[in-house]
């Protein structure tokens, strides 16, 4: 006999509730309603379908059991009661219903001097945006109460608001409500950027510099690199508070440039190399040493650039356009090595590196009375290439008139098989049999290399295609080892 236990009705409207929730759910990612499958008559489609529409049902259900336990949920809102307002609401008014934990978290933010002041809040109420009208943008973690990050924009700002979570955050700024610039930290962008850096290791200076200055050109972060430190303003100058608010400003910026310039540099090298090298208070000063660590001598670099701009030639099966930008490319750095090379030099340099094909294309150059600038003539060039490819006639398996006769007569001599006689009644046996071709004078005089079955010079008996030939047809096996033959090869 069991026991009758007494259900809790307020634990039954909860879980009612629930399921309610989670049935809203689930119809908001399905598909609309099942087909009618009663009427199918073909058996073996009737059961694919129900097992699509299976997964199509677990499909949804995974969709809203996973929006209900990973997005943020939503905000909460007030419920007036009849004819209230809620506008009219106060926050002291709010503090007095809610629960005791709620009641001691209100706070006040004092922020005179850059307002007004337009917020908001994240779904889960976890963290807050603020924008001053002056261009004050900051970002709070309400729960511990402890700032995110701020900055100054120097702009108007006519309002902010989060985007999808506190990670990303939208600016109205400038002169228009309308013009929302999205000026939010992407977090898994900047790590995107910074593991795409390769670490300097001593053998790949060229491309981590490249690399790292183009990364923090994207952060907008290189101010300190491209711009001195400002220099501070004498005490007896005109404008002395003006120049000092703006020194203020430019010296601001300036160490917060460095600061994270020198924090890019020194994670991107090596912890072994790191140790190696000089320390510098600024990001331009240490770049400019592990510069001067890792460039060679510039004396032995110009040599082998200018060896490489004398001895390398044009490949023809690559491209001219390429070739000739690597030879500007070599001149350009001998440039910024004090080696200046004229564009006329440069241009009989790059003349005399192409192959003999271009010769009247060069003899024409020359008896003009113009000289070609280097774009001129790599679009001159690269249309005499295209020429020369579209003239250019493949010469393989092509002869002249008397080789094709000559090889055609080879052909037919030994190469291809003739059809075999049979004796005639009343013939004889003898006569039936064909002769060994006589062997042709050997026009070339005593040639140990000329073929002894047919007289021919430039192969040897065994290789011969009428020696072959003729021992086929009398079925002996040719044995190329001496010692092994007998009486039937």
């Amino acid at each position: 006999m069991g026991i009758a236990k007494e259900e809790d009705p307020e634990g039954i409207k909860n879980h009612q509730d629930a399921v309610d929730v989670m049935e809203m759910k689930v119809a908001k990612f399905s598909r609309g309603k099942a087909a009618n499958l009663a009427n199918l008559r073909d058996k073996k489609l009737k059961g694919q379908l129900t097992g699509k529409e299976k997964l199509i049902g677990r499909s949804a259900k995974a969709a809203a059991q996973t929006e209900k336990w990973f997005l943020p949920i939503e905000g909460g809102y007030l419920e007036p009661e009849g004819f209230e307002k809620t506008y009219r609401y106060n926050q002291q008014s709010i503090v007095q219903e809610v629960d005791i934990s709620s009641s001691k978290k209100p706070f006040d933010m004092i922020l005179p001097v850059l307002g007004p002041y337009t917020l908001e809040y994240t779904s889960n109420g976890r963290y807050m945006i603020v924008g001053g009208r002056k261009g004050h943008i900051a970002m709070m973690d309400m729960l511990n109460m402890d700032l995110i990050k701020e900055f100054q924009v120097r702009e108007t700002v006519h309002d902010v608001a989060f985007l999808h979570n506190e990670q990303l955050f939208a600016v109205a700024q400038k002169n228009s409500s309308k013009n929302i610039v999205e000026t939010a930290t992407n977090v898994s962008n900047i790590a995107g950027m910074l593991n795409g850096i390769e670490q300097l290791n001593g053998s790949n200076y060229v491309t981590w510099k490249e690399k790292l200055e183009i990364t923090m050109a994207l952060l907008n972060i290189d101010y300190a690199l491209l711009n001195d430190p400002p220099e501070v303003p004498k005490e007896n100058n005109e404008n002395y508070e003006a120049l000092k608010k703006e020194y203020d400003i430019i010296k601001a910026k300036w160490d917060d440039s460095n600061r994270k310039c020198l924090m890019m540099i020194k994670g991107s090298i090596t912890q072994s190399m790191r140790g190696a090298l000089p320390d510098c208070e600024t990001a331009k000063g240490y770049f400019a040493k592990i510069e001067h660590q890792f460039k060679g001598s510039s004396k032995v670099y110009a040599t082998s650039l200018i060896r490489r701009l004398i001895d390398e030639k044009y490949d023809p099966t690559g491209s001219l356009r390429e070739h000739i930008m690597k030879k500007c490319n070599m001149a350009a750095k001998l440039k910024s090595m004090e080696m200046e090379i004229s564009n006329g030099f440069l241009v009989h340099f790059i003349m005399s590196s192409l192959p003999p094909q271009f010769d009247p294309f060069m003899i024409n150059y020359n008896a003009m009375d113009v000289k070609w600038e280097i774009d001129e003539m790599m679009a001159r060039c690269v249309q005499e290439e295209e020429r020369l490819k579209a003239d250019r006639i493949d010469h393989v398996n092509q002869f002249g008139h008397s080789q094709k006769k000559k090889y055609r007569k080879f052909v037919n001599e030994y190469v291809k098989p003739k059809p075999y006689k049979f004796k005639e009644k009343g013939q004889s046996s003898k006569g039936s049999q064909q002769k060994k071709p006589e062997k042709a004078p050997n026009a070339e005089g005593n040639n140990s290399n000329a073929c002894h079955f047919c007289g021919k010079g430039g192969h040897r008996r065994k290789d011969c295609f009428g020696f072959k030939r003729w021992l086929k047809e009398r079925g002996i096996q040719y044995e190329e080892d001496p010692k092994k033959r007998g009486k039937n090869n």
